[in-house]
């Protein structure tokens, strides 16, 4: 029968076992220790053994057995290797529980990462069909350019008013030379 219940630690042979985390043996059991009730009566126990559930240093919690005959060393070395053997798989299934739980993270993770690289990628489409349209625009903006450059005279200034260029079609028309403009004011152009 299991009994639920909170033991601190070093309180009594359950609670000193937890502190020490050594294998208590009792031989000479207190006659109202426990007894033992079967389909063939009642009994009190020979030897109570109360050992923890240790896997590589790290503690898991206590067994307590009870004996009606007196358990000989190899018995004992067999309940601590069994005790040792409910550990490590104790501390197995912890191991799969966090396993399982980061790999849930994970799978989490990944699947926002997969969402956040779908926008992305749309971001992409956007900026790459943007800068398609811009150079489409800037080759139009060039083709007219270069039509006017090739039909109308045309010169440049700086904002002050300075010349800074001319297409042949000026220069042709006015009958100036490209080196005798640069740097003139506007108004000293006629």
């Amino acid at each position: 029968r299991i009994r639920e219940s909170q033991i601190a630690l070093g309180e009594g042979i359950l609670g000193q076992c937890m502190l020490e985390k050594e294998l208590v043996l009792l031989k000479d059991v207190p006659p109202d220790y426990v007894k033992i009730t079967s389909g063939l009566g009642e009994a009190t126990p020979r030897n109570v053994v109360v050992s923890p559930l240790l896997f590589n240093g790290e503690f898991y919690g206590v067994v307590e057995l009870i004996a009606f005959e007196q358990l000989k060393p190899h018995h004992i070395e067999f309940i601590r290797e069994v005790c040792q053997s409910i550990a490590a798989e104790i501390s197995s299934l912890q191991g799969v529980a966090r396993t399982e739980k980061l790999l849930s993270e994970s799978n989490l993770l990944a699947e926002r990462l997969k969402a956040r690289e779908g926008e992305l990628n749309h971001h992409l489409e956007t900026i790459s069909s943007t800068q398609q349209e811009m150079a489409r625009k800037q080759a139009e903006l060039a083709g007219t350019i270069h039509a006017i450059d090739g039909t109308l005279a045309t010169a440049n200034f700086d904002l002050d008013g300075n010349f800074i260029g001319a297409n042949e079609i000026f220069l042709r028309v006015l009958g100036y030379d490209l080196k005798s403009l640069i740097g003139k004011h506007i108004g000293q152009i006629t």
